[in-house]
């Protein structure tokens, strides 16, 4: 076959019978093969090189390493203690984060930023999904308090909301994180966003995230004093660190967890016994209790064959490895007094908990959170009656329910507010047979502030604004 066709018969490029039965394949350049196949016989052949180049991924309970691909290094001496699967694509999930704060430490080194910063909060952050911090639009958050949210809380809306700030958007950081990840010498990763959830073609290898886990040690050790609390308490709600190996596993300070379902669960762990500081990396463990057995027995081995000087852990080692220290306990969060602030403060403004954290409210917090005030199209809700000096005022402001909205209520002034001086707040009257639930009192201001054209206008009141509690829910990713 040349030039695409064949050299008999002019046929177009392609496997097609002659007359005397031969069957013509093409193979390389210019390469002419003429045999006799049978179409069954080739489409075997096809399927069994397809298994053997693409094998399929599956969790093994009698390999000695029961994740899909874990790395142990010295880092002190910077040997490479034990291999598996190092170079398999994974997605990362949230051990992404330590990229994240890789680059925010550099700015804060750089000068071009500060742990004392007042970072301003932007719809996109507070509603960014699965695992979070809790935090809300329109409020301000120092960038000490959004570094301890990503590494303890592992909060995806933190990342989001430093990245806005170091950076002015989270585009233009990703972008920074994949130059940065080319410095360290990370060639098979690849990032999409700064917290790991889930997205076509964010990978990254065991290899890589040693390297840059050995890089970021080195240069920013004091992140260790974050990575190692095992609790941090934001606006009343305590979070666990996910991390169960601080306080279960002697010399353990970090570094990062992660779970997405295309990944497994991750693990970052580094521990420091006497001079010696190893870097465990697991991607890929079938379970939590997996994830933290098998980062475990890699640390015990490593650390008695750093101390015999070994260069290499053997996989009779692992296979021979009685755990010393019974299971992990697991993970209560949020609990006590945080459980109820957390209750008070997602059934307000902001997107809410995610379906994890909801998982540990009572029933009758998940139902405040849920309330949701309803009413018919174009029908009148309930009214405000603004009270000056002491006497109502003429003018009303009606609710009424936005058409083809039966779930959000929006104000519907009649009449413009004459100016006046200081007054009192009356509360609202809903109407029961148009209200489902009533929202809770609303209030009007008694100061009228000038504009710049010298109108007056009265403050928003509470039944003034949109009424729609009901949060977004998120799925329990990237943990």
């Amino acid at each position: 076959m040349v030039d695409g066709f064949c050299i008999c018969c002019r046929h177009p490029m392609g496997p097609h019978r002659h007359r005397d039965g031969r069957v013509l394949r093409y193979r390389g350049n210019d390469r002419r093969l003429h045999m006799r196949m049978k179409w069954p016989f080739g489409i075997l052949v096809l399927l069994v090189g397809m298994t053997t180049q693409f094998p399929a991924v599956a969790w093994s309970s009698t390999c000695a390493v029961n994740t899909r691909a874990a790395m142990v290094i010295n880092v002190s001496t910077g040997r490479t203690l034990l291999e598996h699967s190092a170079d398999t694509p994974i997605p990362p999930a949230s051990i992404t984060k330590v990229l994240t704060l890789y680059l925010v430490f550099e700015a804060i080194e750089e000068g071009r930023a500060h742990l004392r910063n007042a970072v301003f909060i932007s719809q996109k952050a507070a509603g960014t999904g699965g695992s979070r911090m809790i935090l809300h639009p329109g409020t301000e958050v120092l960038l000490e308090e959004l570094i301890k949210g990503m590494a303890v809380d592992s909060g995806n809306d933190a990342c989001v909301a430093a990245a806005e700030h170091i950076a002015g958007s989270e585009a233009v950081f990703v972008a920074q994180m994949n130059r940065k990840a080319h410095e360290l010498g990370m060639y098979n990763s690849h990032f999409i966003n700064t917290n790991g959830l889930p997205a076509k073609g964010q990978v990254t290898t065991a290899r890589d995230m040693a390297k840059l886990s050995q890089a970021y040690l080195r240069r920013f050790p004091e992140s260790l004093r974050i990575h190692s609390l095992q609790t941090f308490t934001f606006n009343g709600v305590t979070q666990h660190n996910r991390n169960r190996l601080l306080g279960h596993c002697p010399g353990v300070d970090g570094i990062k967890t992660g779970w997405i379902a295309a990944s497994g669960y991750n693990l970052l762990a580094t521990a420091k016994r006497g001079d010696t500081r190893l870097l465990v990396v697991v991607l890929g463990a079938p379970n939590p209790a997996a994830r933290l057995g098998e980062t475990r027995k890699l640390l015990e081995v490593g650390f008695h064959k750093a101390a015999t000087g070994a260069s290499v852990i053997e996989l009779a080692d692992l296979a021979n490895y009685e755990d010393p220290y019974g299971p992990v306990p697991a993970i209560k969060q949020p609990h006590g007094k945080s459980r109820k602030a957390f209750a008070k403060r997602s059934s307000g403004k902001g997107t809410g908990p995610s379906a994890r954290q909801q998982a540990h409210l009572t029933k009758k917090q998940r139902q405040q959170h849920s309330q949701v005030a309803t009413a018919k199209p174009n029908r009148p809700a309930g009214s405000v009656t603004r009270v000056g000096n002491g006497k109502p005022d003429k003018h009303k402001h009606q609710m009424q329910a936005s058409k083809g909205a039966g779930t959000k209520l929006q104000p519907s002034i009649k009449a413009s507010a004459k100016a006046g001086n200081g007054s009192k707040s009356g509360a609202s009257s809903g109407d029961p047979k148009r209200v489902k639930k009533k929202t809770g009192n609303s209030q009007s201001s008694a100061a009228h502030p000038k504009t710049s054209n010298g109108d007056h206008r009265d403050k928003t009141t509470d039944t003034q604004k949109k009424v729609n509690p009901q949060a977004k829910k998120h799925s329990p990713a990237n943990t």
